[in-house]
């Protein structure tokens, strides 16, 4: 009976005590229901109790299953966080190596450069050298036929000595036509000084036999004489093959580092197309200073645009000056000049001078000798002088070996 609840237990004690046996049996079955409830609470609490633990077994897997997924989640992203950082690395040594690489290939055009260039000039360096060699040659050979020419004059006046000599022991019958032989060559003489290219405007005054008046000025004789003048000192000028080969060089210089200028910083471009300008001008005006003056004078007036507009010029006008650092580099690496196009163009603009102006680059006119004094008649004119041997000319000087011109500075490498 221990199982009744507390508060039904005593009065059922008491009941069952005073009842007797029948009473006991009818309250024992009146007890049995109560004895099954308590059985059942007893089982429900029992099943609410495995309810409870299994949710409660659910809820600690469900939590296990959560953090094993956020383990799983953290150790992938920590994988994936490690293949990015590798990733990285790679990529990092991929940058450095094409940065090493392309300074490598960088040095190496600049040596290749620096190297093209000191070869062109040192071949322009030995083609001027040549040539200086082949002048001083000229000028000895010169000065070897003016020393045979100073030998032969030498000759020559004692062969006149003798034959005054011999003219002299021939008698006074000789004297009359050596004297009429030799007012005739004096008139003759005195006729050819007097030059087809004689300055207009001047006085027709006849020389002393009366009979020779120089002519007036003739344009075109005039330009023959200039233009030939032109022509032999143009021929074989050593200052225009030297202007040529340093021109050369210095465009394969240009050439050179054509390629890197568009990866040069605006100041270092800036340079060196000012040392290209000046290094090209300075190779103009060698050109200018070696030209004859005609010449010179065309090139001053093609440079300051005073050229007539039937001459087209192949010397660039001051006025179209370069836009840009890189039109002065390429005009710094233009062709040379052609001298035949420049002496053809000299013709032309002579050719439109006016006579006053053409005159100061005709040759100077020889001056009229002297008519000799006549001998006295019937008298032995007195023997001639010999006639002084002229001095043996200066030996002309070497012109000066052209500077080379500065090589450009190595153009900075771009930093990484």
């Amino acid at each position: 009976m221990s199982g009744l609840p507390g508060g039904l237990g005593a009065p059922l004690g008491d009941a069952l005590s005073q009842a007797g046996p029948a009473a006991a049996q009818g309250l024992q079955n009146l007890a049995a229901p109560a004895e099954s409830a308590e059985a059942k609470a007893g089982e429900l609490a029992t099943q609410a109790q495995e309810m409870a633990q299994a949710e409660e077994e659910k809820a600690q897997q469900a939590a296990q299953g959560a953090v094993a997924e956020g383990q799983q989640a953290v150790a992938a992203a920590q994988a994936q966080a490690a293949q990015a950082a590798q990733a990285a690395q790679d990529a990092q040594a991929k940058a450095l190596q094409a940065a090493q690489d392309a300074e490598d290939k960088a040095v190496q055009a600049a040596q290749n450069a620096e190297a093209q260039a000191m070869q062109t000039a040192q071949a322009a360096q030995a083609r001027a050298e040549q040539l200086a060699q082949q002048a001083q040659q000229a000028a000895q050979q010169a000065q070897a036929l003016a020393q045979q020419a100073q030998q032969a004059g030498k000759a020559q006046a004692a062969a006149a000595q003798a034959a005054a000599a011999s003219a002299l022991a021939d008698g006074q019958g000789m004297a009359g036509g050596a004297m009429a032989a030799a007012t005739a060559a004096a008139t003759t003489a005195i006729g050819s000084a007097f030059s087809d290219v004689a300055q207009a405007g001047e006085a027709a005054v006849p020389c002393g036999c009366g009979c020779h008046v120089p002519p007036a000025f003739d344009h075109a004789s005039a330009m023959d004489s200039v233009m030939s003048g032109i022509n032999d000192a143009m021929k074989d000028n050593p200052a225009v093959a030297a202007y040529q080969d340093k021109v050369a060089a210095l465009s394969d210089a240009i050439d050179n580092l054509t390629p890197t200028l568009p990866d040069l910083p605006t100041d270092e471009l800036g340079k060196l197309a000012q040392q290209a300008q000046q290094a090209r001008q300075g190779l103009e005006d060698d050109l200018q200073n070696a030209m004859p003056p005609a010449v010179q004078d065309y090139m001053n007036d093609a440079k300051n645009g005073k050229l007539p507009d039937s001459i087209t010029s192949t010397i660039a006008d001051a006025k179209d000056q370069a836009q840009s650092y890189e039109d002065m580099i390429a005009q710094a690496a233009k062709p040379p000049v052609d001298p035949d196009a420049l002496v053809s163009e000299t013709e032309q603009w002579l050719d439109q001078k006016p006579d006053d102006l053409l005159k100061q680059y005709v040759p100077a006119v020889p001056a009229m000798p002297s008519l000799p004094d006549m001998p006295e008649v019937p008298g032995m004119p007195p023997l001639p002088a010999l006639p002084s041997v002229p001095d043996m000319p200066a030996m002309p000087s070497m012109p000066a070996m052209p500077a080379m011109p500065s090589m450009p500075a190595m153009p900075s490498m771009p930093s990484f």
